[in-house]
């Protein structure tokens, strides 16, 4: 989930918070799939694949290239191995 640092976070939203850009993005209609490149996530880069409802692609005022930060709630993560 897109998060606003200009405001305070709700407690379960603290948690892996990473920042980054919006690479580019598919609108399918009530859901958009929206692919994010992390700044420096350990020793290399790290790329997300990120799905949210429209909605709230609008509501945050989200745009390719923009730099935004997400916070990943643990339950929601899904972990690929390279090239799968």
């Amino acid at each position: 989930m897109a998060v606003r640092l200009d405001r305070p976070l709700r407690s379960g939203l603290r948690e892996n918070v990473i920042q980054g850009w919006l690479v580019w993005g598919m609108d399918w209609g009530a859901m958009h799939t929206v692919f994010f490149k992390a700044d420096r996530v350990g020793e290399q880069d790290g790329d997300l694949e990120i799905l949210l409802p429209h909605h709230a692609w609008q509501r945050l005022g989200l745009d390719v290239g923009q730099t935004v930060a997400v916070s990943l709630k643990q339950w929601a993560v899904h972990v690929l191995p390279a090239g799968g």
